[in-house]
């Protein structure tokens, strides 16, 4: 996403959200509500908007994507459309899997609408979370024109619409991206969205077959209140989990282990120099809000900034001093660059067997370099 389209359209849907904030304020508050959006003070301007749009100018092009990010994570000041902006431009830079349109429709043909029917709202409620439902609304009298409206008129009420045609009107075959469309499929098959375990399985069965075709599946991966959970995988691929994240030691960790058949490791520290992570890891790895929550809840820290600075230090203070010109993490480059956001993976080695040691790859748009202990058991 650092193509120039990309910069220039984040900082478009930037601006839009900042003018929107201003907007919504009073001009006494109005640097308070842009701060709390995450964006830096006004600049100029005697209008809010205008106050709101020079704000939105201040942001530096490198800091575009954080902020943008951050505007999805608080849900301030977007529409629909500009968060489904953003989110697919970060999404391109994960690289998900292709989903040719002729997958989705044949998907979209195959499906067997009665069980989305049957559980409406909770539906609805997904297709609410990934698509725009208010472009074209408006409203006559008590008639919802919006595509929300129709969907409830011809989907839910009437059977005047087919799955396919559903599809259709969502653009998820045409124009969704592959990540869109992805989650789409694991909200879809989802206990949250279908509580009921038969029915879940149904439509996975009658999607994994089409999916095939083209290396992938949906793969239960777990279970989130006894239902059984579902992710698009590739065809093959391990979907195992750590159970806990050793890292952060500036050397080798003591590890015993306790139980080979439950490969339990105990982690020998009596120095405190050692982190473990020991939450459940998502099968979308584990990100930078994950590690915040953990550090603020084992550390009894409320302040979220707070928190931010003294993980990012910490982890800074576990590199080993690096030559000149050699990849570091210095105390000037966590100042200069400071915590990425919360939804950036955090930089450490990838990982490996217990007591390995390997070099990392940097996330997008951090210079965070590490060589310190880091273990997956």
């Amino acid at each position: 996403m650092a193509d120039d389209a990309g910069v220039a359209t984040l900082r478009e849907v930037v601006t839009r959200a900042a003018r929107a904030i201003a907007d919504g304020g009073t001009h006494a508050k109005l640097d308070e509500d842009l701060a709390e959006a995450g964006l830096p003070p006004s600049t100029g301007g005697e209008t809010k908007a205008q106050r709101g749009a020079s704000s939105a100018a201040a942001v530096p092009d490198e800091r575009l994507r954080e902020v943008a990010i951050g505007l999805v994570e608080r849900n301030t000041g977007l529409h629909m459309i500009d968060r489904m902006t953003i989110q697919d431009l970060v999404w391109a830079d994960e690289h998900p899997p292709p989903i040719p349109k002729r997958t989705r429709r044949d998907l979209a043909r195959a499906l067997p609408g009665q069980i989305l029917v049957d559980h409406a709202q909770r539906f609805h409620n997904l297709l609410a979370t990934l698509f725009d439902l208010r472009h074209s609304g408006i409203s006559f009298g008590f008639e919802d024109t919006s595509l929300s409206g129709h969907i409830e008129r011809h989907f839910y009420r009437n059977d005047d619409w087919t799955v396919e045609q559903l599809f259709d009107e969502l653009d998820a075959v045409d124009h969704a991206s592959d990540r869109r469309f992805a989650l789409f499929l694991e909200g879809m098959v989802s206990g949250e969205t279908v509580p009921d375990e038969d029915a879940q399985r149904q439509l996975v069965d009658t999607i994994n077959p089409r999916l095939a075709a083209i290396g992938l599946e949906l793969r239960e991966t777990g279970n989130t209140d006894r239902y059984p959970t579902f992710h698009l995988v590739a065809t093959g691929s391990r979907t195992g989990r750590p159970k806990q994240l050793i890292f952060a030691s500036p050397k080798k960790p003591d590890l015993r282990l306790i139980d080979v058949i439950d490969s339990d490791v105990e982690v020998v520290d009596p120095t405190g120099e050692i982190l473990v992570y020991d939450r459940p890891i998502s099968p979308s790895g584990l990100r930078w809000r994950d590690l915040q929550s953990w550090w603020s809840d084992t550390r009894r820290i409320n302040n979220d900034h707070h928190a931010k600075r003294e993980l990012y230090q910490r982890l800074g203070s576990s590199v080993p001093r690096a030559p000149r010109n050699s990849c570091s993490c210095s105390s000037s480059t966590t100042t200069s660059t400071g915590p990425p956001s919360k939804t950036f993976p955090p930089s450490y080695p990838r990982c490996g067997a217990t007591g390995t040691r390997e070099q990392s790859r940097p996330a997008a748009n951090t210079r965070w370099c590490s060589s310190a202990w880091t273990s997956c058991c």
